[in-house]
């Protein structure tokens, strides 16, 4: 669509997150999840409190650890077998929570990285699949992260490139909290 903006990411232990995209036509959009309440500003459906699925999902989406506490986060788990993601082989992990659409892991089987995920997400207007692609991964303070999310949904691609990222950085839980 050639929207363009910035994006702002935080994220605190155990399941707080916050996200703020500004987009050039768009407006800022913002969303969040204090450990409890799911919460989202934007344009287009003003100031609202997320729940049922919706709010399930942000709970297990918000877990700081999710990638590495799968088994803790999710009810059902099934190993599929292993599948390309581009060039590399990844061991594919179908993780099922109860109350929501599972959500598929690719797991480079080289690395263990995070490669790709599929899940399903779930807004106001309806249900939508998605693919998210982890790539650049980078070292920061010892650990690997990915620079460059794309996410491939049906109606377009949203691609966040990221110039900076801090771990350890003291965070006001204000940041997290449902504005009013």
């Amino acid at each position: 669509m050639g929207v363009k903006g910035t994006v702002e990411v935080y994220s605190a232990a155990p399941d707080k997150s916050y996200q703020l995209a500004n987009l050039v036509g768009i407006g800022i959009l913002t969303e969040g999840y204090d450990g409890k309440t799911a919460w989202s500003v934007n344009p287009m459906q003003g100031n609202r409190v997320k729940s049922g699925q919706e709010l399930l999902q942000a709970k297990i989406s918000s877990n700081f650890y999710r990638e590495i506490n799968i088994e803790k986060l999710y009810s059902k788990i099934e190993v599929r077998g292993v599948e390309k993601v581009g060039d590399k082989d990844a061991y594919v992990l179908v993780a099922t929570a109860d109350g929501i659409p599972p959500d598929t892991f690719y797991f480079d089987k080289a690395s263990g990285l995070l490669l790709r995920t599929d899940s399903t997400a779930i807004a106001p207007e309806g249900s939508s699949p998605l693919k998210s692609f982890y790539e650049d991964y980078r070292d920061v303070d010892g650990i690997k992260v990915p620079f460059k999310l794309r996410t491939v949904l049906p109606q377009y691609e949203l691609i966040v490139t990221f110039t900076e990222l801090k771990n350890n950085v003291p965070i006001d839980d204000a940041k997290f909290t449902k504005p009013l």
